[in-house]
């Protein structure tokens, strides 16, 4: 009886080892079983993945970058212009031959754009690749824009450099955004992503420990208990002085069409803009409506008994502000500039 059960548990183990060797034997290469079960391709895992030692991808390739940087030869000053941010030369290959590398950068009020430039002496062009960033731009990251001969063989090496070398220059991808969600540097980003197609509806709140930059002197601003709404990179901000932290409440489709002015409406914060768009945002439950734009500037809005009141008559609407229930608007979420 007891060799005869040997037997079965010598039989079964065989067949999980066999059944092993054959799971192994047909998963496709650069696989990984996780531990639920799925089997997922290493060629499509964000970077944001950590290390052994804490550390995720983009911080990782953050350091590359600032290592490939080092080995940059800047050229002696002055460089050709002001908006040059480097200028020198580089041994790809550890060959002597050095390849020229160029970073120039533009800053606007809003935006920044940097072009990235390798020509390596045995090449007849240089690889070329543009970073555009524009900080009010609702959901989009930076935008990275590569010359036609970047795909070309021949080009490899230049293309290796530049993709490391990006990173120390502000570039960082979606996936690593998307794994900061706790970052306000991020916070007009979050906003659009989880708000930016609600016509009307409950929106998603994301809070940060301290005040916003540029908070004491921003303005519209308008105070009611611990809360102070005010304006902050385009946008409206609430931050609580008690709790200390802050929330963006709406960031409207571009930058350039700020809040302009503030009034309360019962439990309900209005929000006019130099775009003018006009916003309401129910405190309670932060449920927002969108009404109809205006051409112009909003610049005064006027709460009676019965209505609300835009510039004096130019519109108005009936209080209570009624809820018609959720809708969503087919907004096309693009980036204001990317060559």
């Amino acid at each position: 009886m007891e060799s005869e059960l040997s037997r079965s548990v010598f039989v079964c183990v065989l067949l999980l080892c066999l059944g092993l060797v054959l799971v192994s034997f047909f998963l496709p290469a650069g696989c990984k079983v996780k531990s639920t079960g799925e089997v997922q391709d290493l060629s499509q895992l964000t970077s944001t993945e950590a290390s052994e030692d804490g550390n995720s991808s983009y911080e990782r390739s953050l350091q590359a970058a600032e290592k490939a940087k080092a080995r940059i030869v800047l050229d002696d000053k002055p460089w050709p212009d002001r908006h040059h941010l480097m200028f020198g030369r580089v041994d790809l290959n550890g060959d002597g031959q050095m390849s020229r590398f160029k970073a120039v950068g533009y800053w606007g009020t809003r935006q920044s754009e940097k072009f990235l430039t390798l020509n390596s002496p045995d090449k007849p062009e240089p690889v070329k690749l543009y970073l555009f960033w524009d900080s009010l731009c609702m959901y989009y990251p930076p935008g990275a824009q590569w010359s036609a001969n970047a795909d070309d063989p021949d080009y490899a090496e230049e293309r290796q450099f530049l993709e490391k070398i990006k990173y120390a220059y502000g570039y960082i991808s979606e996936a690593d955004i998307l794994a900061r969600p706790d970052d306000p540097n991020f916070a007009i980003h979050f906003w659009g992503k989880d708000n930016g197609r609600i016509q009307e509806g409950r929106i998603n709140i994301r809070k940060y420990k301290g005040q916003p930059k540029g908070f004491s002197n921003a303005k519209p601003r308008l105070e009611e208990g611990p809360m102070i709404y005010t304006s902050c990179r385009s946008g409206v901000v609430a931050y609580d002085r008690q709790a200390d932290e802050y929330f963006l409440i709406f960031y409207p489709d571009s930058g350039w069409f700020s809040p302009s002015v503030f009034a309360k409406a019962d439990s309900w914060l209005m929000i006019g803009t130099w775009g003018g768009v006009l916003v309401a945002v129910d405190l309670e439950d932060y449920y927002l409506k969108r009404f109809e734009s205006l051409k112009g500037t909003i610049g005064k809005i006027e709460v009676t008994d019965s209505k609300i009141i835009v510039d004096d008559g130019r519109y108005e609407i009936e209080r209570p502000i009624l809820r018609t229930g959720e809708q969503f608007r087919d907004y096309k979420f693009k980036l204001t500039s990317l060559k």
